[in-house]
């Protein structure tokens, strides 16, 4: 048996598990030391095989991932930041940044369409915007 290590977005391990887990490929995570990422090793016999399957599981992850601009702006600096993956993990991870940082005001704009998906204030926290 052969041994890989990938090291994922902790947002992309269900859906490499769910790959994983359907052919019968035994693996086991372990945290990467970095926040937000993992390492997932893999057992495999066959690199064709497991790389199919990597493929596969990585082209679902593109699917799942979109990239939102959040315009913050705290009580004497603005920033100017990038969320990328599923909409929740963007959005929690907005707010929580937004709320760590002491951010006054803040909104989350979906990078294609330019429409609001949240908004942060001191006053009322983090909001939804989408339906």
């Amino acid at each position: 048996m052969k041994k890989a290590a990938v090291v994922l977005n902790n947002w992309k391990l269900p859906t490499f598990q769910k790959y994983l887990d359907a052919a019968g490929v035994s693996y086991e995570t372990s945290p990467s030391g970095n926040e937000g990422v993992s390492i997932l090793k893999v057992l495999y016999k066959s690199t064709e095989d497991v790389q199919a399957l990597m493929d596969a599981a990585n082209k679902e992850c593109a699917t799942l991932a979109k990239s939102y601009t959040s315009i913050c702006h705290g009580a004497s600096k603005s920033y100017l930041l990038e969320f990328s993956g599923p909409l929740d993990v963007c959005v929690k991870d907005f707010g929580q940044w937004c709320a760590d940082t002491g951010i006054c005001w803040a909104h989350l704009l979906d990078q294609k369409n330019g429409g609001m998906v949240a908004t942060y204030s001191e006053l009322r926290g983090l909001q939804l915007v989408y339906g």
